[in-house]
């Protein structure tokens, strides 16, 4: 007695390779919202970052009565890097193990950087915060004023506002350019880079 051969089932093998398409085009668009949050989630740390930092600095630059420019920016630089100690500035620290420590905060005067920058600089460099500091020279008349030009100026000492007869508020800037995982979310922003800016103002207290 001859076995009878079960049928060829053709429907089942096409949905299998039905199926397989559609994951193979599938694939790809779930891979990439998935970096597009993880990117998104990455840059809104960034920012809040960015915001904690700028805010210290600015509250370190309204208590700074320095006696100069150059000595008060080096308080704010130290603030704002000890607040960020794993992001890339566009300053170096002192060269010590430990350079928030207190007892290494005179490494930090006198100050030799350069803080006359006036973001956003025309081939930003991925990953490098850029820090600016300024005062309002011309508070209270133009409140509250165009941000950072025209009346904010970074080459004033610290003391100016007192020497005016008041004191004035002081602004801390700092530009992030970040770049995205997603190679698409790239494509939308100049050299790929998404441009992070956030501020933060305090009258000087001394």
């Amino acid at each position: 007695m001859k076995r009878r051969q079960a049928p060829l089932r053709f429907g089942h093998r096409f949905r299998g390779a039905q199926s397989l398409t559609e994951m193979a085009l599938i694939t790809p668009v779930v891979f990439m919202m998935v970096l597009g949050t993880l990117d998104f989630g990455r840059l809104f740390y960034m920012e809040v970052a960015l915001a904690n930092a700028a805010r210290e600095g600015a509250r370190a630059a309204s208590q700074s009565a320095a006696t100069s420019q150059q000595n008060g920016n080096a308080a704010v630089a130290r603030t704002a890097y000890c607040e960020l100690p794993s992001f890339h500035w566009n300053f170096t620290p002192p060269a010590v193990a430990t350079p928030c420590a207190y007892a290494n905060w005179s490494n930090w005067n006198p100050d030799p950087y350069d803080y006359s920058y006036n973001p956003p600089p025309s081939d930003p460099t991925a990953g490098l915060a850029y820090i600016y500091i300024a005062e309002d020279l011309n508070f209270p008349g133009d409140v509250p004023g165009p941000n950072p030009a025209p009346n904010w100026d970074s080459t004033q000492p610290s003391t100016n506002g007192k020497r005016l007869g008041g004191h004035l508020p002081v602004l801390v800037q700092i530009d992030y350019f970040w770049q995205p995982m997603t190679p698409l979310i790239g494509r939308f922003f100049p050299n790929g880079l998404v441009h992070v800016q956030v501020q933060a103002q305090q009258m000087e207290e001394y």
